[in-house]
């Protein structure tokens, strides 16, 4: 029998769902052969506000092929920041969501009005679209999730490790 894992996320919103990709791969580098079930999501406000309102979006800004898929336009060439910039981008939602509008083509009217409500679902693609998130080991935060993680891993020293 294989071994099983499950996991929540404690969130302030829809957005927050873009951290499952990441979380996954972050748990396989640590056991590549533990089956990950579907995470469990739970609201809340307080201080994950701060932490994921700052991180969550940062992660995205390093895969600009990504970004344009997206934003519906795998063709497009997106300018994204060098990933050691990007723990240093004051406005992390807001700069991901005009790289996804300018990926789009600047889209004005009912397309626009349409792309705009579309944003968070967007965001979250963005994460699903990325498959290898290893660049992102060379920013301080991340790295101390991922000791964080493999700290607190329950299938340490296991066969198939």
């Amino acid at each position: 029998m294989s071994r099983q894992r499950t996991w929540s996320v404690v969130a302030d919103g829809g957005t927050d769902r873009l951290l499952v990709p990441i979380i996954q791969w972050a748990i396989h580098r640590l056991d590549p052969v533990v089956e990950i079930l579907e995470p469990e999501f739970r609201k809340r406000h307080g201080s994950v506000v701060d932490f994921l309102g700052a991180y969550e979006s940062r992660v995205m800004l390093f895969d600009g092929a990504a970004v344009a898929k997206a934003a519906g336009s795998p063709a497009s060439r997106v300018p994204v920041p060098a990933v050691g910039d990007i723990e240093g981008i004051s406005n992390p939602k807001e700069r991901l969501d005009d790289l996804l509008f300018r990926a789009a083509g600047s889209p004005t009217g009912r397309r626009g009005r349409n792309f705009k409500r579309s944003i968070v679902d967007r965001r979250v693609s963005v994460a699903e679209y990325i498959s290898d998130y290893d660049p992102l080991r060379r920013l301080p935060a991340f790295r101390r999730f991922q000791e964080s993680l493999a700290e607190q891993y329950p299938y340490t020293g296991l066969p198939g490790r």
